[in-house]
């Protein structure tokens, strides 16, 4: 089991995702599923998670769909999961 790390960033955009009425239950349960999944050292399926590698900014981590425009980034490090970033694509990536 990988030890969970929680960025600062993952937990603002968490709480300015639920702020904004993001979150669906649905999507809490996907993302609940997403990390316990990674968390316990599987590999996510393709379909519906999309997870793939990113360049720029976010070079070296990856990137899943939890929904179609609902996002997370994550890197995973010897032991450990870093929770990096979370929510909507059109927000996670507007500099690019």
């Amino acid at each position: 089991m990988l030890k969970l790390e929680i960025q600062n960033s993952y937990k603002r955009d968490l709480k300015l995702a639920y702020k904004q009425n993001i979150i669906t239950h649905k999507i809490e349960t996907e993302l609940k599923f997403v990390i316990d999944t990674l968390q316990s050292g599987k590999t996510l399926p393709e379909k519906p998670y999309r997870p793939h590698g990113l360049n720029g900014e976010y070079s070296g981590y990856t990137s899943c769909h939890i929904k179609a425009n609902f996002c997370l980034i994550y890197k995973i490090a010897g032991n450990n999961l870093h929770l990096i970033r979370v929510g909507k694509h059109t927000t996670l990536y507007k500099n690019f």
